[in-house]
């Protein structure tokens, strides 16, 4: 069972433990045989994440070729009964092929670049080299100068550069963009003396030679410590032997070794093997700003407070991460916690969404006071208030309910009309909103009056003004 030690203080703050994985039950010396498959060299790999279903066996034969063959079990491989073909869009070298997440991951012949090849889309989907690595080749050859492992923790390749002296050097690697994240140089044997090499729980297992039937795992490297050690764990590969492969895979504790046109498991029964028990997942609540352009996305990185796992590295993700200006206020979001044994737990956090900068209409009355004459009779507004702003210029938010009130005097001059009645107007320039009658009168009249419309969706200025503002006679 998988543990999860935390202590709290105050809040929710997680002090966590790892151990490392020097104490795996490697059980070297009673492999299983599985079936004879030519040529001499090759390898054979599955899925720990199972992307594209349980139980798929890849198998790569040769060193230098661009044909992968699945099959859909480890019966169907004993019949083989071959599921289906991929062709590589470029050639292979090595046998050091992982499969993870649904990826095939492989060295491009003639280069220093690894490919990441989807098998769904039977693409690739990026290359990338590795800086100065150099021809390094375990002690077999055959082109063996990278060598990719999957364990708990993710996906890793082993290799050797001229600046560790032909030691093998060690790069956790970031999926999307095949990048190392980290780097360790050993100190190994130089890595063409040594047979081959595995990771579990981020520790190093070199395999001594490739064709001894009796020898020893002689050395682990801890990439959790960052510190190497000799070692004595028996490894028995039988007679005719000539290993080119062995790739561990921990959701099922086996390495899969390719040894001499033959194929066999190996127990590897760490910590984390069958591994069912969900990861641990804690969000938190944040608050974010939209952006000028009234978006924003979120990382799961803001909203996750320390999911973590025992056994390995985990994966986040959001049901929702993209937020616009319907979304202002609170937002319910799903974190999800995956681990490297593609178990989930899930955890809720609320996303506010706040509008700093949000759009808005100016409205402008063209004076204060605004004074007009029409039909003898001088109408003076006074103490104009356009939106409580206390004065005729107001910004406000379109689609929200925007105020006018003012004081009215009417004043007859001598060329007034007699029994005239004076209707007066508001409207929006352009006739964004239709003129309404606001009031009437015969003259010599004051009062005060409000007025309210909604504002427009239309963002900048927009202005109250004559004729909009004005006056008819009838």
């Amino acid at each position: 069972m998988k543990q999860n030690y935390f202590l709290k203080i105050s809040c929710i703050f997680f002090l966590l433990f790892f151990s490392s994985n020097l104490n795996a039950q490697i059980n070297g010396t009673n492999p299983t045989f599985i079936r004879n498959y030519f040529p001499t060299q090759g390898s054979w790999v599955s899925d720990p994440l199972e992307t594209n279903g349980a139980g798929l066996i890849w198998v790569i034969p040769s060193n230098q070729d661009d044909n992968v063959y699945e099959y859909a079990s480890i019966g169907d491989l004993t019949s083989n009964n071959i599921r289906t073909t991929y062709n590589l869009p470029t050639r292979f070298l090595g046998t050091g092929h992982v499969v993870y997440g649904g990826n095939l991951y492989y060295n491009k012949a003639g280069s220093f670049n690894i490919v990441k090849y989807n098998l769904a889309t039977r693409t690739i989907v990026m290359e990338a080299p590795i800086i100065n690595a150099g021809n390094y080749p375990y002690q077999w050859g055959g082109g063996s100068f990278f060598d990719f492992a999957v364990d708990e923790n993710g996906l890793w390749v082993l290799y050797s550069t001229a600046a560790n002296s032909g030691k093998l050097v060690v790069s956790k690697l970031d999926p999307s963009t095949l990048l190392p994240t980290s780097t360790w140089n050993t100190n190994s044997e130089p890595k063409n003396q040594m047979g081959d090499a595995f990771i579990i729980d981020g520790v190093v297992y070199c395999i001594d030679s490739f064709n001894n039937p009796s020898q020893t795992i002689n050395y682990t490297y801890d990439t959790n410590t960052s510190t190497g050690a000799p070692a004595a764990i028996p490894w028995v590969l039988g007679a005719s032997s000539y290993m080119t492969s062995a790739q561990y895979n921990h959701k099922e504790g086996l390495i899969y070794v390719w040894n001499n046109a033959r194929l066999f498991t190996y127990d590897a029964s760490g910590p984390c093997a069958d591994d069912t028990d969900p990861p641990f997942a804690v969000a938190q609540d944040i608050t974010v700003e939209l952006d000028n352009n009234g978006e924003v996305i979120i990382n799961p990185n803001e909203v996750d407070f320390g999911s973590n796992d025992t056994c390995s590295d985990v994966v986040l993700s959001l049901d929702k991460d993209t937020f616009d200006c319907s979304n202002v206020g609170p937002n319910e979001v799903i974190l999800t916690v995956t681990d490297a044994s593609n178990n989930k737990s899930t955890a809720t956090a609320t996303v506010t969404i706040k509008d700093a900068s949000a759009p808005t209409a100016e409205f402008i009355v063209p004076s204060n006071p605004n004074v007009f004459t029409l039909l003898g009779r001088t109408t003076t507004l006074n103490n104009i208030n356009l939106a409580g702003s206390g004065s005729n210029v107001a910004t406000v938010t379109p689609g929200s309910s925007v105020n006018i009130s003012f004081n009215r005097s009417t004043v007859n001059n001598g060329d007034s009309c007699p029994g005239c009645i004076t209707q007066h107007y508001i409207g929006i320039a352009g006739g964004i909103l239709p003129a309404q009658c606001l009031f009437s009168d015969n003259g010599n009249t004051s009062a005060n009056h409000s007025f309210s419309f909604t504002a427009p969706t239309l963002l900048g200025y927009i202005i109250l003004r004559e004729p909009d503002l004005g006056n008819s006679a009838v």
